[in-house]
Parts: C-alpha cells; structure tokens; sequence
C-alpha cells in the first residue's frame, strides 16, 4: 500500500485542523501494518542494518558452510586434451560466510604450465590466483575466503580442475581440498577388444592380443600386443572376461602394469571350459602399460566370449 497526499498546500494557504490529522491519519494507515513492497526503495533493507538473531547472513555463516551453489565449471579453450593453457570460469553464484556472491564469468584466463594453481574467492566476488609447483603443499586458506579449485597443468595443457568446499579453521585458516573427477573428453572412451572364432591358434597362454578392437578413438591399445597405453592420466576400469580352455585350464589371470603384477585371480577347475574374470580400477599416468596375461601352460579358449573393456572413469 502506497501512502497518497490528500492535499497539496500552496504557500500562504490557510490549513485547518481537520485537513492536517487527515494527512497524519494516512500516514498512520500505511505505517502501522500496511508497509509492501510498493513501499520500500529496491536495495533500501540491507543485511547490516538486521539485529544478528534476524540476519539471515549471520545465521547462514553461523550454521552451513561456504559452497557453490551454482556454475563455477572450468572450460578450456581448445577443449579437454588440447594443447592450450587458457580458460573460462562460467559464470555462477556461491555462499560465503553466509553472504550470496554473484560472480561473473573468467574469460580466457591464462594458467602457467607445470603448476597447481589454487582459486579462491572471497565475500565480495574477488578472484585470486595463487600459483604452486605442481604437487606441492597446498597453501593456507586466508579467512574470509573459499576455495573454488585447483587447476593443475603440464607443459602445455590443463590436466584436472579439482573443485571442493574448503572452509577455514577456527585457529589457522587451514582446509582440505575435496577432489572429484571432472575431466570430461571431447570423444569417451570405453575400449572394448575382443578374440573372434576360428583363430589361430584356438587357445592362448601368456599375453593375451586380441583379433578385433572398437571405440579406440586415442589409439591407445595395440591389439597385436594387448598392451594398452595411456593416452592421459586419470582413473581407469579395466574388465577382462573370458572361458579357459578344456586342457591346461587352472592358473592364474593377472593384470600386468608397467612390467609388474598388480592383481590376479586363480582359476582351479581342470579340463573345463570355466568362465573367468578380472576387473580392476587404477589410476595411470600418461605413458603407462597395461596388459591381461596368464600363468605358464594356462590357457584361455579363443572366442568372442573373451573379450576386453577399457573404461576411462575421471581426473
């Protein structure tokens, strides 16, 4: 409700009595349980002039922690993989010591090669970048601020962007970063490789190779060898399935990684065609090999049932 003058007096006017406590009354009228919207300047009621048990500023710092409650995505120029070292930060909005902090998009920021660059924001929606060797101790969260990532590189492209919610200690301002896998490909990859029928020979010992591939869009399996390479760090799933033959059929299936055995399982049923498995999830860097192998004089029957998939799963 709007209060609307009742008269507009004019200089020398005489005002009775009766016309002042008509102003006074609608006044009174908006005043006393009337006041909306209409009544109150855009910006005019601000969180510092709120007792603290009514400050909702307060009351969110008092009870949460800070967060992003939306955007803050890291974008690469060139995409994910490529050789470049800048990037965008969308846009997005995140909670700081309670306050609502609207923060606009980065655009094409330049990261340093070979570094762990830390990116903190504070309550007012100020970026800071603060740039450390690559694998380094992270550095102390200055209070008032939250951490958004950290955007690791190589020589000559990003590698993670790993976000978390760091909320400082109540002495030292110290927090933890809590990393996801966030690292998208510009193309999945999900290998998968398999031995057809009617190969020779039908039973296979040692390294397995592999007859036919499919979804290698990196060409980081070579299935003459059966080593995979990977083309980037990151977590993969490897899963192996396959039936041993009904000759030499008990020994050990083992996943070999850069030349050492990291896992196996054991197979003890003789003369059987038997199925088996081998799942395991690693993380690898760049360049490193995996291959399936068997134990001496353990065979693996050769046919589309023995197959491998590759998974690449995160950062």
């Amino acid at each position: 409700m709007q209060y609307n003058r009742n008269f507009d007096f004019a200089a020398g006017q005489t005002i009775v009595a009766d016309q002042v406590d008509m102003e006074f009354d609608s006044i009174a009228g908006v005043i006393n349980g009337n006041i909306d919207t209409d009544n109150i300047a855009d910006e005019a009621v601000t969180t510092a002039k709120m007792e603290s048990n009514a400050n909702p500023e307060t009351r969110l710092a008092e009870t949460g922690s800070d967060f992003v409650s939306s955007g803050m995505a890291l974008d690469p120029a060139s995409g994910w993989g490529a050789s470049q070292l800048t990037a965008t930060i969308t846009a997005g909005v995140a909670y700081i010591s309670g306050k609502r902090v609207s923060i606009s998009s980065i655009v094409s920021h330049p990261f340093t090669a070979s570094k762990d660059t830390y990116v903190d924001i504070d309550s007012n929606g100020t970026i800071y970048y603060d740039e450390k060797t690559s694998g380094a101790t992270a550095p102390t969260l200055p209070s008032g601020r939250m951490r958004l990532a950290c955007v690791k590189t190589d020589a000559n492209k990003i590698t993670a962007y790993l976000t978390g919610r760091i909320v400082a200690g109540a002495n030292s301002g110290e927090g933890t970063i809590i990393a996801r896998p966030v690292k998208a490909l510009s193309t999945p990859m999900s290998i998968y490789a398999l031995r057809g029928t009617s190969q020779n020979p039908s039973s296979q010992t040692g390294d397995q190779t592999y007859s036919h591939k499919y979804n290698d869009h990196y060409s980081a399996l070579v299935a003459a060898t059966g080593i995979f390479t990977a083309p980037f760090n990151g977590y993969f799933n490897f899963m192996f399935t396959g039936f041993t033959n009904n000759t030499n059929s008990t020994g050990e299936l083992r996943y070999i990684i850069n030349g050492v055995n990291q896992i196996r399982t054991y197979s003890g049923v003789a003369n059987n065609y038997t199925p088996i498995s081998l799942t395991g999830t690693f993380y690898m860097k760049t360049g490193d090999t995996i291959k399936v192998q068997t134990s001496s004089n353990f065979y693996l029957h050769v046919n589309e049932a023995n197959h491998w998939t590759i998974t690449y799963l995160g950062q």
